[in-house]
């Protein structure tokens, strides 16, 4: 009796386990169908000739292609289609620079491959949200993806090079400027030395608009005052 009833408990098992294994089979093949008819209706379609680019995807800290069979993250890019007939170029720029950068603004730029060629565009996108990224020497800044739509058409011009641009944010006529390095600042207040007959002298300044190189003075300088560059080697 006792071998009987361990009998129909073992059948009855067996039939749950079977019961359970059909519905996972029925589901599978229900999903194998759905993905079988994606691929087959799944044609992309554009309306303009231009070059195909595979999208990358992150395997341990290697940037791979994507190829058939992987299995990809929801959000990956898996191709780009680049118009070579409307090259653009695409900039980071710090979120300190960002409020001088206005649309159809003008930009020049040249060619990491090609620096003796320039290139001139206009500011026809720029990014509303911030992303993080790093600089060479891995502290960790803010920018915004600017877009630039590029005048000429040019062979050098190819997907993915790197280029040197400058964005043309205001221009000035006929005024002062100097090294902005050669800048001191004390507290709220901007002074430089300047060279005299006299010898050294702290001259306060009142700024106007910089760069990384050069910085426009209002007021405090004149035209061919000698300012001493290497500020930390003076002591006034």
């Amino acid at each position: 009796d006792k071998s009987k009833k361990e009998l129909e408990i073992m059948n009855k098992t067996l039939e749950l386990g079977i019961s359970e294994i059909k519905s996972k089979m029925k589901r599978n093949i229900e999903k194998s169908n759905y993905y079988a008819d994606l691929i087959k209706n799944g044609v992309l379609l554009y309306n303009s000739s231009g070059v195909l680019v595979y999208g990358k995807m992150s395997v341990g800290e290697e940037e791979v292609k994507v190829k058939a069979g992987d299995s990809i993250r929801e959000g990956t890019s898996i191709l780009k289609i680049y118009n070579l007939q409307t090259p653009v170029l695409r900039l980071k720029i710090n979120e300190v620079d960002i409020p001088k950068i206005k649309m159809n603004q003008d930009v020049r730029f040249f060619l990491d491959s090609f620096p003796e060629k320039q290139f001139t565009g206009k500011v026809i996108f720029i990014s509303t949200i911030a992303e993080k990224t790093f600089e060479w020497s891995q502290n960790e800044v803010n920018v915004f993806d600017v877009t630039v739509k590029i005048n000429e058409t040019d062979k050098s011009l190819k997907p993915g090079i790197t280029a040197n641009a400058e964005i043309i944010s205001e221009t000035i006529a006929s005024t002062i400027s100097i090294p902005s390095q050669a800048i001191i600042k004390d507290t709220s207040k901007f002074y430089c030395i300047v060279k005299t007959s006299e010898g050294l002298k702290k001259q306060e300044l009142d700024l106007g608009i910089s760069n990384d190189m050069e910085t426009e003075i209002k007021k405090g300088l004149k035209e061919n005052d000698l300012v001493i560059m290497n500020t930390q080697e003076i002591k006034i």
